[in-house]
């Protein structure tokens, strides 16, 4: 099988959640003698940024009285163009399957398709939806607003995309449910599947050495999340509820939140409270896994939640907020919660507290078991090769 693995991720994105999946994807089929090429939009040249101005503005021009919102176009511009982008590479690289990690990838490359595959057999596809539900929906949880109109055509176009794919997966059965009741598709197709992700790799350092190595104390007790800054992570309120506790108590209580992106809101809760978090970049998340008290996750629309296995494997007392894919996830290795700030800062508190509570939960977390990556993997090539062009 030559694979190529197609994503809109920049710079620095394959750290976290889809990113990290993925190469983890592409390592281990590489590794059973598949050819597996990973292209994301940190590849694009200075013809592509052209080509994305010149699709942008027509996008925008159909936006003006139609029923494309102007916010989403220069969103569906970008993944047109790596779609487009992606037929030309499969046709040179001659792949056998295609694997886009966003439908709308894929609608460049049908766009494309017929003007390189015309005399040849063109490269099964697939898609995976890595959000809760549709992509717009998705998205709408990561703050992007759409009227009505909106919603139901690009729902139309996306149930017709994925339509046409050989294979469709989704992280989390709640992802599959919830991706079935946006697009209408009852009953479900046979070819809409549920590829979640393997056991997390064990932690490799002590506790100790961790705490030496970031230089933290036994004398604070440190809280830890991890993921996208966005307003759908809801750091902004765990911020909230540690500030809440930090004013009851005299020991010192530090909240590091392990991610990229728009910090706008955390900043503005943390000046509110005057309780200001360490926000950190970290290619390996193990020391802060491994040196951590609690870990904290306050999304409710997971739709698997890839932070929150990883902090439950490596036996952190975890509290996570309900909603998506969490409950399904943490099965009973974390304490689950309504997800209010309250409800966040009571828990935590007894955690802080209550050191026979604390290890409670360590305990329940190390008796939680997941599939192993090589089933993953099993069952990912099993049902890509099982479409053979």
């Amino acid at each position: 099988m030559k694979l190529l693995i197609v994503t809109r991720e920049r710079k620095g994105e394959r750290c976290y959640g889809l990113g990290r999946a993925m190469n983890r994807f592409a390592s281990e089929l590489r590794q059973r003698a598949h050819e597996v090429f990973y292209l994301s939009a940190s590849d694009w040249v200075h013809t592509d940024h052209l080509l994305f101005q010149e699709i942008q503005t027509k996008f925008l021009l159909k936006a003006r009285g139609s029923g494309l919102s102007e916010i989403l176009a220069p969103a569906l511009a970008e993944r047109f163009v790596q779609g487009m982008l992606a037929a030309k590479i499969a046709h040179d690289m001659k792949v056998t399957h295609i694997w886009f990690q966003d439908p709308w990838i894929a609608l460049g490359y049908l766009r494309k398709r017929k003007t390189y595959f015309k005399n040849s057999q063109a490269p099964l596809w697939g898609v995976t939806e890595h959000g809760l539900g549709s992509s717009i929906r998705a998205a709408a949880y990561d703050g992007l607003t759409v009227n009505a109109r909106t919603l139901a055509w690009t729902h139309r176009l996306e149930y017709h995309i994925l339509k046409k794919a050989d294979w469709v997966f989704t992280p989390s059965k709640v992802a599959l449910e919830q991706l079935c009741r946006d697009l209408g598709a009852d009953p479900c197709p046979e070819n809409w599947q549920i590829l979640g992700y393997g056991t997390p790799d064990p932690i490799s350092i002590s506790r100790e050495n961790a705490r030496e190595m970031l230089g933290w104390s036994d004398n604070i007790d440190y809280i830890l999340t991890i993921g996208r800054l966005s307003p759908v992570k809801r750091m902004h309120d765990l911020v909230a509820a540690c500030a809440r506790i930090q004013e009851r108590r005299t020991r010192p209580l530090q909240l590091f939140i392990l991610g990229q992106g728009d910090t706008s809101l955390v900043e503005t809760t943390a000046e509110r409270y005057g309780f200001h978090p360490h926000i950190l970049f970290a290619e390996d998340v193990q020391p802060y896994l491994a040196a951590a008290d609690v870990y904290l996750s306050a999304s409710t629309a997971e739709s698997f939640g890839l932070a929150n296995q990883e902090a439950i494997a490596a036996g952190l007392p975890s509290i996570l907020a309900c909603g998506g894919a969490s409950c399904e996830v943490a099965k009973t290795g974390a304490w689950i919660i309504n997800g209010s700030i309250d409800s966040f800062s009571e828990a935590l508190l007894a955690l802080l507290r209550d050191r026979t509570l604390l290890r409670f939960w360590a305990e329940r977390a190390t008796q939680q078991h997941w599939p192993k990556w090589r089933d993953i993997i099993d069952e990912c090539e099993r049902k890509l090769l099982s479409r053979t062009t």
